[in-house]
């Protein structure tokens, strides 16, 4: 038995500005800036590529306590049937913010998984 159990989210778009610089043909790293109003470091190793930042007060428990969620975009460059495609405009990946288990005296950890698209502009 698994504790999955969906719910219709939102639907979000924002547009991302990456800039990175990279050590050899598979490591780069930089930052992303979001018109959302957020930075982070990004990151990729053989063309899968990483974004991670820190949610304050995402996960808030019924005794008024909020804890932060650990955002992290793991996502790499596609063709029209999803299947791996280096020099791709279009990456698919999933989008997964978790709390940590013992949040809210509870042992285990709030995660939310949301398939994620990026759609390069130029």
């Amino acid at each position: 038995a698994t504790n999955d159990v969906f719910h219709d989210e939102v639907t979000t778009r924002s547009v991302w500005t990456i800039a990175m610089t990279c050590s050899d043909v598979v490591t780069c790293t930089g930052t992303v800036t979001s018109d959302a109003g957020w930075t982070a470091n990004i990151s990729t190793t053989n063309g899968e590529y990483l974004v991670k930042r820190e949610l304050p007060n995402w996960e808030p428990c019924a005794d008024g306590r909020l804890f932060t969620g650990h955002q992290r975009y793991q996502f790499y460059p596609v063709d029209q049937s999803a299947g791996f495609w280096p020099g791709s405009q279009t990456f698919a990946g999933f989008d997964r913010t978790s709390g940590d288990s013992g949040n809210c005296s509870i042992n285990e950890r709030l995660e939310i998984e949301l398939p994620f698209r990026l759609q390069k502009l130029n």
